[in-house]
């Protein structure tokens, strides 16, 4: 018997459920919720602007930095220290060494040491865009941000490094796709929005 396989690319299909688990973050993690006035975003690909979308319709202004695209694209397009000063930073780029703007490591040590001890990270792009060992280390020191990592370089002892933490974290691999991902971080997205008196209809045009 012969079986077919198909094999079809769908870019940004599960961009809303990436989205969701970014915003039921920042209900999970700290006051984050309470003290959200200024977001970050670094890549503006499908994730990126639809996360940008969601922050503006609940009234939050996002900065976004993508060097790979025109300032005239972007919203509020900052060079990324702008952006590592917000009280949140949600990372969206693509994974490439290509030049003149690799991504590999681009949250490393020094731009950990830019960022306040009270600012929310979350990766949900490429786990080597942040450098996990420059994360650890930081966060050992007893300060760095807060950290949501749904992806990152290594193994599962990794995830066991964390545990070792003091500070407010969640390390989960590979959930944010899911649409049941934000459910794993024990808080509805629709808190954010009702919280925010957001009307659903809105976020969802």
């Amino acid at each position: 018997m012969l079986l077919a396989y198909l094999f079809a690319a769908a870019p940004g299909s599960n961009a809303n459920s990436v989205v969701e688990y970014v915003l039921a973050g920042i209900c999970a993690v700290g006051q984050h919720l309470q003290k959200l006035l200024a977001g970050g975003i670094i890549g503006y690909g499908h994730l990126g602007r639809l996360l940008e979308q969601r922050l503006h319709a609940l009234g939050i202004r996002a900065s976004v930095h993508e060097p790979w695209l025109d300032d005239s694209i972007l919203p509020r397009g900052v060079p990324l220290v702008n952006v590592l000063s917000s009280n949140v930073v949600s990372v969206h780029a693509e994974l490439t060494d290509r030049q003149p703007w690799p991504s590999r490591h681009l949250i490393g040590a020094s731009q950990l040491q830019e960022m306040n001890e009270d600012t929310l990270l979350v990766n949900a792009s490429r786990g080597a865009v942040v450098d996990i060992e420059a994360l650890l280390s930081v966060l050992e020191s007893g300060r760095g941000p807060d950290t949501i990592l749904d992806v990152w370089e290594g193994t599962t002892g990794t995830a066991q490094a964390f545990d070792q933490l003091h500070k407010d974290y969640r390390v989960r691999r590979e959930l944010a796709g899911s649409s049941m991902a934000a459910g794993e971080l024990d808080v509805e997205p629709c808190e954010l929005l009702s919280a925010l008196g957001c009307d659903l209809r809105e976020l969802n045009t």
